[in-house]
């Protein structure tokens, strides 16, 4: 079967939607092995020989989609400036709400330190900060500190990563590049060759830099390569790029590699074989292209997992199992993304024709 990417404005002609619910979800799965302290790992990790796990599966989704959508944004715009003001109103709200939540609800009720002391500490404080998305404060004071781990809201790191994208599509739309396929694709394929080259050493990179606004540059290339991979799909929406020959060729690699344990070759292979396998399912004819019609949870349900899944493991005194702290952390993550989309973000998006 080949798809042949024609742009499409119709929200229920693609996966999208439930695509990224389904990664938010593969990040919650990960998280409650990591917050429970297990030295246990997800099956995903134990299958790829540890080349990928849920967790980044669930992020790449993110990232691929992320650079189709907001590639199609930055066309479709009348000017960089309604582009940007749109992915401001798409993430900003959102978060300042939930650090408000965390805050000034969580944080009273479960902080080992005296209401006073919680309010005045200089921590509080600049856990509000992380509305800047480049401030990364993670803790508030004496929550969970008895927890394994100790973070309220750690998955709020990739937020930093994705808006450094999105002005790098502003940027792109600016000077003509976001419309110069080709150039784009040279970029893809020298960073597919630089990750190649570095091999094992690409980990020697894991470090946060100045230069790069204090981001992780490992990271910063590798969730990079992922968007730009979005933007290809959509650039190329023209071309009969998905072809099942090649998903199937890419399985069949991947596969014979994961048997072998070939973990470096099947960490190259993730490059090529998740943003095809995304792109293939995201337009596959499906009865879940309509979930839409409820709303877009992914993004409630990314930054509300990690504190609520945090509160489970308090509560329990972190008895709870792994597969039952899964199952809880989503039924009641949704509560909190569906009100989150309908109260702040489907509100703050209606804002997006104030600048044009």
């Amino acid at each position: 079967m080949e798809k042949n990417f024609i742009q499409q404005n119709i929200r229920t002609s693609n996966n999208f939607d439930f695509m990224r619910l389904y990664a938010a979800i593969l990040v919650i799965i990960t998280h409650s092995y990591t917050l429970k302290g297990s030295k246990d790992v997800d099956i995903l990790f134990k299958l790829t020989s540890g080349s990928i796990q849920f967790s980044h599966l669930g992020v790449a989704i993110f990232f691929v989609i992320s650079g189709y959508l907001i590639t199609q944004s930055s066309i479709s715009s009348p000017s960089w400036k309604s582009y940007f003001w749109k992915r401001i109103l798409r993430l900003l709200p959102g978060l300042f709400v939930v650090l408000t939540l965390c805050v000034f609800v969580l944080g009273p009720i479960f902080s080992t330190l005296p209401i006073r002391d919680y309010f005045t500490s200089g921590e509080t404080s600049k856990f509000l900060l992380s509305v800047f998305i480049y401030f990364k404060n993670y803790s508030l004071p004496g929550v969970f500190e008895n927890n394994p781990v100790d973070a309220v809201n750690g998955s709020l790191w990739t937020l930093a990563y994705e808006f450094t994208l999105y002005v790098f599509v502003m940027i792109a739309g600016l000077t003509g590049l976001v419309k110069k396929r080709n150039i784009l694709l040279l970029i893809w394929v020298l960073f597919l060759g630089i990750r190649i080259f570095l091999g094992n050493r690409f980990f020697w990179f894991s470090y946060a830099s100045p230069y790069t606004f204090g981001l992780n540059i490992k990271y910063l290339f590798e969730w990079s390569f992922y968007f730009l991979s979005g933007m290809l799909f959509f650039l190329y929406r023209d071309k009969k790029i998905v072809d099942l020959r090649i998903v199937f060729s890419l399985i069949i690699a991947y596969t014979i590699c994961a048997l072998w344990k070939q973990t470096e070759v099947l960490n190259i292979l993730n490059y090529m074989l998740v943003p095809f396998l995304i792109m293939y399912f995201a337009f596959f004819p499906s009865r879940v292209s309509n979930i839409g019609k409820y709303g877009d949870f992914s993004y409630g349900f990314y930054i509300y997992a990690f504190p609520i899944q945090q509160t489970i493991i308090y509560l329990f005194d972190n008895t709870i199992s792994i597969p039952s702290l899964i199952l809880l952390s989503i039924l009641f993550t949704l509560p909190f993304a569906i009100l989150s989309w309908h109260l702040i973000e489907k509100k703050a998006l209606k804002l997006k024709y104030l600048i044009k």
